[in-house]
């Protein structure tokens, strides 16, 4: 797991999503994802193609919508995506 500021983390359906965020390097370019509905936890790590930190997140139904913060890729400020497939 990276270190990390300025992520979102969000719980749905015993996953716990890590999105984003920023560290000594710069803006973090991938989705963590810690599967807590067993009885030992499974990790796994993703890239993604945005690059955001200070932003929101919320998960409604099967989507995600990501709001503001610092972000590069030309990316509009409102994304709205499906849940990430580990």
């Amino acid at each position: 797991m990276i270190a990390r500021y300025g992520h979102t983390a969000n719980f749905h359906n015993d996953i716990l999503y890590i999105v984003g965020g920023q560290n000594a390097k710069g803006l973090i370019k991938d989705s963590q994802m810690i599967d807590f509905s067993n009885k030992d936890p499974i990790f796994k790590s993703k890239e993604e193609e945005v690059l955001r930190s200070g932003h929101s997140l919320v998960i409604c139904g099967d989507k995600q919508i990501i709001f503001g913060g610092i972000y590069k890729n030309n990316i509009p400020m409102l994304l709205i995506k499906d849940i990430p497939e580990f």
